[in-house]
Protein backbone atom coordinates (compact mmCIF):
# COMPACT_ATOMS: atom_id res chain seq x y z
CA UNK A 1 0.00 0.00 0.00
CA UNK A 2 1.18 3.51 -0.55
CA UNK A 3 1.78 5.96 2.26
CA UNK A 4 -1.32 7.98 1.45
CA UNK A 5 -3.52 5.07 2.44
CA UNK A 6 -5.24 5.72 5.77
CA UNK A 7 -5.33 2.02 6.66
CA UNK A 8 -2.63 -0.54 6.22
CA UNK A 9 -3.24 -4.24 6.81
CA UNK A 10 -1.37 -5.35 9.96
CA UNK A 11 0.48 -8.09 8.10
CA UNK A 12 1.93 -5.66 5.58
CA UNK A 13 3.49 -3.50 8.27
CA UNK A 14 7.27 -3.72 8.66
CA UNK A 15 7.27 -5.54 11.99
CA UNK A 16 10.86 -6.58 11.35
CA UNK A 17 11.85 -3.04 12.39
CA UNK A 18 11.43 -4.23 15.99
CA UNK A 19 14.85 -5.78 15.61
CA UNK A 20 16.34 -2.27 15.89
CA UNK A 21 15.35 -1.64 19.54
CA UNK A 22 16.23 -5.25 20.39
CA UNK A 23 19.73 -4.76 19.00
CA UNK A 24 19.95 -1.42 20.77
CA UNK A 25 19.18 -3.01 24.15
CA UNK A 26 21.82 -5.67 23.44
CA UNK A 27 24.24 -2.87 22.62
CA UNK A 28 23.46 -1.17 25.93
CA UNK A 29 24.21 -4.49 27.64
CA UNK A 30 27.60 -4.66 25.94
CA UNK A 31 28.35 -1.07 26.93
CA UNK A 32 27.54 -1.89 30.56
CA UNK A 33 29.09 -5.33 30.98
CA UNK A 34 31.92 -5.63 28.44
CA UNK A 35 35.43 -4.57 29.30
CA UNK A 36 35.52 -1.81 31.87
CA UNK A 37 32.14 -0.49 30.71
CA UNK A 38 31.53 2.43 28.39
CA UNK A 39 31.13 5.05 31.13
CA UNK A 40 34.49 4.16 32.69
CA UNK A 41 36.14 3.85 29.26
CA UNK A 42 35.20 7.40 28.27
CA UNK A 43 36.64 8.76 31.50
CA UNK A 44 39.89 6.85 31.22
CA UNK A 45 40.45 7.35 27.49
CA UNK A 46 39.14 10.87 26.93
CA UNK A 47 39.43 12.36 30.40
CA UNK A 48 35.78 13.40 30.34
CA UNK A 49 33.94 10.82 32.34
CA UNK A 50 30.39 9.84 31.68
CA UNK A 51 29.02 9.07 35.11
CA UNK A 52 27.22 5.76 35.50
CA UNK A 53 24.16 7.68 36.73
CA UNK A 54 24.09 9.90 33.64
CA UNK A 55 24.68 6.90 31.37
CA UNK A 56 21.77 5.09 33.05
CA UNK A 57 19.49 8.13 32.82
CA UNK A 58 20.22 8.63 29.12
CA UNK A 59 19.46 5.00 28.35
CA UNK A 60 16.43 4.75 30.65
CA UNK A 61 14.91 7.61 28.67
CA UNK A 62 16.50 6.87 25.30
CA UNK A 63 15.66 3.20 24.88
CA UNK A 64 11.91 3.49 25.60
CA UNK A 65 11.77 6.56 23.33
CA UNK A 66 13.56 4.58 20.61
CA UNK A 67 11.11 1.68 21.04
CA UNK A 68 8.13 4.05 20.92
CA UNK A 69 9.39 5.74 17.74
CA UNK A 70 9.96 2.32 16.18
CA UNK A 71 6.38 1.32 16.94
CA UNK A 72 5.10 4.62 15.53
CA UNK A 73 7.10 3.99 12.32
CA UNK A 74 5.59 0.51 12.05
CA UNK A 75 2.01 1.47 12.81
CA UNK A 76 1.73 4.79 10.97
CA UNK A 77 2.73 4.69 7.28
CA UNK A 78 2.89 8.48 7.19
CA UNK A 79 5.62 8.41 9.83
CA UNK A 80 7.58 5.55 8.31
CA UNK A 81 10.46 7.99 7.77
CA UNK A 82 11.22 7.56 11.49
CA UNK A 83 12.79 4.21 10.57
CA UNK A 84 15.51 6.07 8.65
CA UNK A 85 16.07 8.43 11.57
CA UNK A 86 16.47 5.55 14.02
CA UNK A 87 18.67 3.51 11.69
CA UNK A 88 20.87 6.55 11.13
CA UNK A 89 21.26 7.04 14.87
CA UNK A 90 22.46 3.46 15.26
CA UNK A 91 24.85 3.71 12.32
CA UNK A 92 26.33 6.97 13.63
CA UNK A 93 26.80 5.23 16.98
CA UNK A 94 28.56 2.32 15.26
CA UNK A 95 30.84 4.70 13.40
CA UNK A 96 31.74 6.53 16.59
CA UNK A 97 32.55 3.29 18.40
CA UNK A 98 34.77 2.30 15.48
CA UNK A 99 36.50 5.67 15.36
CA UNK A 100 36.96 5.68 19.14
CA UNK A 101 38.61 2.29 19.01
CA UNK A 102 40.84 3.24 16.07
CA UNK A 103 41.83 6.57 17.66
CA UNK A 104 42.70 5.09 21.04
CA UNK A 105 43.79 1.61 20.03
CA UNK A 106 41.63 0.31 22.87
CA UNK A 107 38.34 -1.61 22.67
CA UNK A 108 35.36 0.69 23.09
CA UNK A 109 32.60 -1.17 24.97
CA UNK A 110 29.74 -1.41 22.49
CA UNK A 111 31.97 -1.87 19.45
CA UNK A 112 31.07 -5.50 18.74
CA UNK A 113 27.28 -5.10 18.70
CA UNK A 114 27.54 -1.79 16.84
CA UNK A 115 29.76 -3.07 14.04
CA UNK A 116 28.50 -6.63 13.71
CA UNK A 117 24.77 -6.34 14.38
CA UNK A 118 23.72 -2.81 13.38
CA UNK A 119 24.72 -2.49 9.72
CA UNK A 120 22.47 -5.05 7.98
CA UNK A 121 19.11 -4.15 9.58
CA UNK A 122 19.93 -0.44 9.56
CA UNK A 123 20.78 -0.49 5.87
CA UNK A 124 17.57 -2.45 5.23
CA UNK A 125 15.58 0.19 7.14
CA UNK A 126 17.26 2.97 5.17
CA UNK A 127 16.51 1.24 1.85
CA UNK A 128 12.88 0.64 2.82
CA UNK A 129 12.47 4.25 3.87
CA UNK A 130 14.16 5.61 0.78
CA UNK A 131 11.73 3.64 -1.40
CA UNK A 132 8.62 4.50 0.61
CA UNK A 133 9.52 8.07 1.63
CA UNK A 134 11.77 9.51 -1.08
CA UNK A 135 10.85 13.14 -0.37
CA UNK A 136 11.52 12.99 3.38
CA UNK A 137 14.38 10.49 3.34
CA UNK A 138 17.24 13.02 3.40
CA UNK A 139 15.68 15.01 6.20
CA UNK A 140 15.06 11.82 8.16
CA UNK A 141 18.74 10.89 7.89
CA UNK A 142 19.81 14.38 8.96
CA UNK A 143 17.41 14.11 11.92
CA UNK A 144 19.15 10.87 12.97
CA UNK A 145 22.55 12.59 12.93
CA UNK A 146 21.18 15.57 14.87
CA UNK A 147 19.46 13.36 17.46
CA UNK A 148 22.64 11.37 18.02
CA UNK A 149 24.55 14.64 18.43
CA UNK A 150 21.98 15.61 21.05
CA UNK A 151 22.65 12.37 22.91
CA UNK A 152 26.37 13.17 22.91
CA UNK A 153 25.69 16.65 24.27
CA UNK A 154 23.47 15.16 27.00
CA UNK A 155 26.19 12.66 27.84
CA UNK A 156 29.23 14.92 27.91
CA UNK A 157 27.99 18.47 28.53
Amino acid sequence: MDNDSPKEPPRSRPWWLLVLPLLFVGHIGEEIFAGEGFAAWTGRVFGSPLSPARYAAINLIGWPAFLLMTLVAILNPRLRWLAATLATMLLVNAGLHGLGTLYTGVYSPGLVTALLLYPAPCIAALRMTRRSEPTSFGLAVVAGVVLHAGVLVAAFA
